[in-house]
């Protein structure tokens, strides 16, 4: 059942499209960015739920503040890890007791500073993380397992940028997608194929 809903955080609302599963799995999955017009419709967010979804989770993408139908804006970098510490909190509130992250672009980066803060995830999933363009220097390692997908001609992912950021992670699984850039033109299907193995 796909039921859009609000989440309440302090005086900000947060638009977000919930789809339940019978399992006790949640996914959470981040947009990029807002201002380069980055939302939770994005066909990459849609792709990413859309896998995780065929492997029997429940699905929570939302608008990061300031973004569509969501209120406020953001001041600070905190501001964005707590509208993924809110999102949380209500697919947790809704039961589902195994929660993973997933983000791609600007999104993953949010989640990659807010992982640390959450406790017991299952894992957390990097699409495209942009280390080419944004400061991921304070991450040094996840407390939960990682898995990072990008492609070989990715501008804002470049590989040996990803390549040093990962081998710091220490990343479970790194995928990377011959003749891809960032926006995933054409290669949606394999996007799709390759979360799909991964959460084998």
């Amino acid at each position: 059942m796909t039921e859009k809903i609000i989440i309440e955080l302090n005086d900000i609302r947060l638009e977000g499209v919930f789809k339940t599963s019978d399992s006790n799995f949640g996914a959470i999955i981040t947009h990029p960015h807002p201002e380069y017009g980055g939302n939770m419709h994005n066909s990459v967010v849609m792709a990413i739920e859309q896998a995780y979804q065929s492997k029997g989770y429940a699905t929570l993408r939302f608008n990061f503040r300031g973004t569509g139908g969501s209120t406020g804006n953001y001041d600070t970098f905190n501001d964005l890890c707590n509208d993924v510490i809110a999102a949380y909190d209500f697919i947790k509130g809704r039961g589902f007791a195994d929660i993973a992250l997933a983000g791609y672009s600007f999104g993953s980066w949010v989640n990659a500073h807010t992982e640390t803060i959450l406790n017991g995830l299952i894992h957390q999933l990097l699409v495209s993380p942009p280390v080419s363009f944004m400061d991921f220097t304070k991450i040094n390692g996840f407390s939960c397992d990682s898995f990072v997908i990008c492609g070989d001609k990715d501008e804002y992912a470049k590989l040996p940028d990803i390549k040093n950021h990962i081998e710091k992670w220490q990343t479970e699984h790194f995928e990377i997608i011959k003749g891809c850039d960032h926006f995933y033109s054409g290669m949606i299907g394999q996007l799709n194929s390759i979360i799909d193995q991964l959460l084998q």
